[in-house]
């Protein structure tokens, strides 16, 4: 397999086919731009998209597509979406406002409505959205619970009359989604399959879990979870993966991503379960014990982080000394807080899904001040919800003065929106609609070295590779 140096403060050498055209997300403009060949070596079940990288300026690339390949683009561009063309509905518009709820998994999620509430305050204090204040409801949690989940949504839609709603919630199930959809209501997440395919679903990140929706014509499986391992000073070639995790379908999709790219390349995953109950383990060791015995050098742990300490804990009580990433470890304010949580974490990896607050950025740097002017705690939550935001305030900006669903659902799904964050350094561009079929592949790689985190791989952006279609 080709080695490639991927571009970073830090000089992290990795190697493998997701730092083909990785893009440095840095905060300054005119960032210079490399382009590689893919590698040899891939399996002929996966894919590897060619190398295409933009030159132009910005911190977030600039040609048409933002940092979903232009390979990718070009196969699902024409794709038919799933649900109703937006007919004109007004509901939760008046001539001074717009209605927005939130439903969210508090487990996972904290203090989401702070984030969704700190970007909705800064479009009302400069005078609102084509001259109407966003009338944002707070979050309703759904308890862990699918029916919860789908009960206060229909809550929002059929007495509070939202026109849009966040749905960070990990129980917003095809129930959710088909519901939201066929309603014509704008819908804004993360991981859930609502966000790939349906007309009125978007994902701040596209779609990322397109591997496994066999119902969409082409799958991409993501490397964005893999940075990490990369950044660690391994290749995949001498990976020997062990991944568990929540018994959630977020879990089951990722891992599967992880381990078809793992495996393209030439490395092992020897271990691949997510059976962890979201709620009510006192005693990892069950869970632990088999990983331990198949004797990785790398161990992936998705869960919420209430169980990440717990687990790395046991890890450790059994002996193991290797390599350790996670999706939630990484937010900021946590370590200082949590000192306990600080030592049990030393040393191990995990993901920044955007540029980490450790990379300065224009956008993170406003993000800060928002959060500061309605007294929210940053944090992963925080962080999602308020790009989710963001992206919904262009949106709504993008429809202009005559509101309704039609004219959101033209201006949106057209085929020349492009959301990008503003001011520069936040989340990639995503396009639609291709951003209904294709994952915006971006991460950056921390790790917690004395109590602190440090980027050991800046944020970049990478091609998906092809594993259906």
């Amino acid at each position: 397999m080709k080695s490639l140096a991927a571009r970073g403060a830090v000089g992290i050498a990795v190697a493998a086919a997701m730092v083909l055209s990785a893009c440095s997300s840095s905060g300054k403009s005119g960032n210079n731009s490399t382009t590689s060949s893919p590698p040899s070596g891939t399996s002929s079940s996966v894919s590897s998209p060619s190398a295409t990288e933009s030159s132009s300026g910005g911190t977030t690339g600039g040609d048409a597509y933002g940092f979903i390949n232009p390979d990718v683009t070009a196969k699902v561009k024409d794709q038919p979406l799933a649900g109703p063309v937006g007919s004109g509905l007004t509901r939760g518009v008046t001539s001074t406002s717009i209605k927005v709820g939130c439903v969210y998994t508090s487990a996972f999620w904290p203090n989401s409505a702070g984030g969704y509430a700190a970007r909705f305050d800064r479009a009302n204090a400069e005078g609102g959205i084509n001259g109407r204040k966003i009338d944002f409801s707070g979050c309703a949690d759904d308890g862990n619970s699918g029916d919860t989940a789908l009960s206060n949504t229909k809550r929002l839609v059929e007495q509070e009359q939202d026109f849009a709603i966040m749905e960070q919630s990990t129980f917003a199930t095809p129930q959710v989604s088909d519901y939201l959809n066929a309603q014509q209501v704008p819908f804004f997440g993360w991981f859930p399959p609502g966000f790939c395919g349906t007309r009125w679903g978007f994902g701040f990140l596209g779609c990322i879990i397109s591997s496994g929706i066999t119902s969409l014509k082409y799958g991409w499986a993501t490397a964005a979870n893999l940075y990490p391992v990369l950044a660690s000073g391994l290749t995949f070639k001498d990976t020997k993966a062990a991944l568990f995790g929540t018994d959630a379908d977020s879990c089951r999709s990722s891992f599967s991503d992880s381990q078809k790219i793992i495996e393209a390349n030439g490395g092992k995953v020897i271990y691949n379960v997510c059976n962890i109950p979201i709620t009510g383990v006192t005693d990892f060791t069950p869970y632990v014990r088999p990983v331990l015995a198949t004797h990785p050098n790398v161990i992936s742990i998705n869960v919420a982080l209430g169980g990440l300490a717990q687990i790395i804990a046991a890890l450790h009580a059994g002996g193991y000394k290797g390599v350790i990433t996670n999706p939630s470890g990484y937010s900021p304010g946590l370590l200082q807080a949590q000192p306990a949580l600080a030592k049990a974490l030393e040393g191990a990896y995990s993901i920044s899904f955007t540029p980490p607050l450790e990379q300065s950025t224009p956008y993170n740097t406003q993000m800060l001040k928002d959060f500061a002017a309605n007294k929210t705690q940053p944090g992963q939550g925080t962080f999602f919800a308020y790009d989710q935001a963001d992206m919904l305030v262009q949106m709504l900006t993008a429809a202009g003065k005559d509101l309704n669903t039609k004219t959101f659902d033209q201006a949106v799904n057209g085929g020349s929106f492009v959301y990008k964050a503003n001011p520069a350094g936040g989340p990639p561009d995503v396009p639609f609609p291709v951003g209904h079929f294709a994952p915006a592949d971006c991460s950056a790689a921390t790790q917690v070295v004395n109590g602190k985190y440090v980027v050991k791989g800046e944020y970049k952006c990478f091609p998906s590779v092809q594993v259906r279609g």
